[in-house]
């Protein structure tokens, strides 16, 4: 056995808790919904925004806390006792923690609000030149280490794996860099020199406790794999190539992210759907999205022999409602997409470009937002600001609409083709940048 894998294992040991009860309290005013959860554990609160609840804990590290729209990691290990209070309209600033464990949750704020102040603008952050981007990520982790040492935490796992996260959080940068250079600049073959920082090629994907601890740490990782899914894929989707990539992840936390991500690949239309199918309801542990990944890879099967699809009627940008059957006599290119996802964002030029091509063709162009009600100013905001054409609707449950349910959606951006009788083309085609699609179309007569 090698050391280091030797040396995960041992920590792996202290790491794993047996599930037990913490107690969590505090405050948090302005929240629309009344609850707040702590990665899948929901809280409610007074109608005063008080709460008071024990959740229940199998790790030491990261916890995703989520407040409406608001989103941060905070820290807790089986000694915490947290109190938590908040403005939820100014979150990330008001955000405050005493008790048992706040030290090191005020250390985690003061570190991300450094974070915040170094990139600024992301937009011209990501588009700062190698050079120039490399130099604001050392300065920041000089001003992170400096914080780091003002701190002297009783808490031994914390300090050390904090030390560890500092590392990764520089090499986190990097490694993101080049997809967010390109994507800002619009400059989708840019790649980095030779000479820019790297991850070695023996960085330790598997360490369960340091994604466990921290998120720079995850992002690594998960950037990394995201690379490796794309050198899978055949026709947009993926091959039953990947299956040994997949058996080689011991991290269980992290091999549970990549099979909830590569769900829309377990379908039908794709050639080793069946192959995906049979391979990862073996390898998730969890009964409850094994019977997810079946029921909807079968509601996917049923699609491709339905005739007639599910209608939707929702809200127009324009005005009023617009449902399927309104369309009736044309073909229909649905996008399933949110202002919230940057694959979506990436293929509305493409889109764009589509709708120019087929102007005068007897097929409509439709963009179905699933925003959340709360967000639908930010929607029009962004239709406006991107001057979006096409038929913009937003579906009126979000992710939940029944729309996007009867589709099996579970990621986007998705799209799907209908002909001038309403009937199911394809329930998955493919996107505006596949060479693909325009074939289609055309074998179509468009």
């Amino acid at each position: 056995m090698k050391i280091k894998q030797l040396f995960t294992i041992l920590f792996l040991i202290s790491l794993n808790l047996k599930a037990q009860q913490i107690q969590v309290s505090g405050k948090i005013i302005h929240n629309n919904n009344n609850f707040i959860h702590i990665n899948d554990t929901e809280i409610k609160l007074n109608s005063d925004g008080t709460f008071n609840s024990e959740i229940k804990i199998d790790y030491a590290g990261q916890y995703s806390l989520v407040s409406d729209e608001n989103h941060m990691y905070i820290y807790l290990d089986n000694t915490s006792k947290l109190n938590i209070t908040a403005d939820n309209s100014n979150f990330s600033k008001s955000i405050n923690f005493t008790g048992k464990g706040s030290e090191e949750n005020n250390y985690w704020k003061l570190k991300r609000e450094l974070e915040a102040k170094k990139i600024g603008n992301p937009e011209t952050f990501y588009k700062l030149n190698e050079n120039s981007y490399i130099e604001k990520i050392k300065e920041l982790r000089n001003e992170i280490e400096s914080l780091f040492a003002k701190y002297t935490f009783n808490n031994e796992y914390f300090t050390k794996n904090e030390k560890r996260s500092i590392n990764f959080q520089e090499l986190s940068f990097y490694t993101i860099y080049e997809y967010f250079h390109s994507y800002f600049t619009k400059n989708e073959s840019f790649k980095t020199s030779s000479n820019f920082p790297k991850i070695n090629s023996d960085f330790d994907l598997n360490n369960e406790e340091d994604y466990l601890f921290s998120y720079h740490y995850e992002t690594i990782v998960s950037t990394i794999f995201r690379e490796e899914l794309k050198k899978h894929k055949t026709s947009g989707y993926l091959s039953k190539s990947i299956i040994p990539v997949l058996k080689s992840i011991k991290n269980k936390h992290f091999k549970q992210e990549i099979l909830n991500l590569i769900q829309a690949d377990v379908n039908p239309q794709n050639p080793d759907g069946d192959i995906l199918l049979n391979e990862i309801i073996v390898l998730t542990d969890n009964q409850d999205q094994r019977k997810e990944i079946i029921d909807n890879y079968n509601k996917l099967k049923s699609l491709l022999t339905l005739k007639k699809s599910p209608n939707f009627n929702y809200a127009n940008y324009s005005g009023g409602k617009t449902s399927l059957e309104d369309l009736k006599g044309k073909y229909v290119y649905i996008d399933i997409w949110a202002t919230w996802c940057v694959p979506c964002i990436k293929e509305i030029p493409n889109l764009e470009i589509l709708e120019k091509k087929y102007i005068n063709k007897n097929i409509a162009f439709v963009s179905i937002s699933i925003d959340e009600k709360e967000n639908i100013n930010k929607w029009k905001n962004f239709i406006k600001a991107r001057k979006l054409s096409g038929i913009q609707l937003i579906a009126d449950a979000g992710i939940e609409s029944d729309f996007i349910v009867d589709y099996a959606i579970k990621a986007i951006p998705r799209f799907i083709l209908i002909d001038p009788n309403g009937d199911i083309i394809l329930p998955d085609a493919p996107r505006p940048s596949s060479p693909d699609l325009i074939a289609k179309l055309t074998a179509l007569g468009l």
